[in-house]
């Protein structure tokens, strides 16, 4: 048989009505998800306000609020002084590279174990040292 043409096997029309009732289930659950997280997000957002209305209320809290934020900007300004020391300039861009390499790193490896997983079929791979490790996918919707 030749791998290049891929084999048809014949689908009953029952079949596609299970799936596509499938199909249709999964997007009315999906839908009905995401209300409810933007609902569970109006309603954090409300309790949220009334939790920090209560703080904001009080004036002891207000003024030690008050006293922490002039100390915050103080300390500040010390730490701009020591940003400015060479020896603490290059090792914050040093940590500043570092970061962004790790990340384009992990960007590429989940790109690689995506396709890993495609190919291969596989939910684990074995590390260098002989680790293993499962694949875990992760989805998220976000505006379009």
């Amino acid at each position: 048989m030749d791998d290049q043409n891929p084999t048809v096997t014949a689908v009953s029309p029952e079949e596609i009505n299970q799936q596509v009732g499938d199909l249709i289930t999964l997007e009315s659950k999906v839908k009905r998800e995401i209300s409810m997280i933007d609902g569970l997000k109006k309603d954090l957002k409300t309790q949220k306000e009334m939790f920090d209305d209560i703080f904001q209320n009080d004036e002891t809290y207000r003024t030690q609020d008050q006293t922490v934020k002039e100390a915050t900007k103080i300390r500040g300004g010390t730490k701009l002084q020591l940003l400015k020391q060479q020896s603490t300039a290059e090792l914050d861009e040093k940590i500043k590279d570092i970061k962004l390499q790790l990340n384009e790193l992990q960007q590429t490896l989940s790109v690689d174990l995506l396709e890993y997983q495609k190919t291969t079929g596989a939910t684990q791979i074995e590390t260098e040292n002989g680790q293993t490790l499962q694949i875990v996918l992760s989805s998220k919707l976000v505006r379009a």
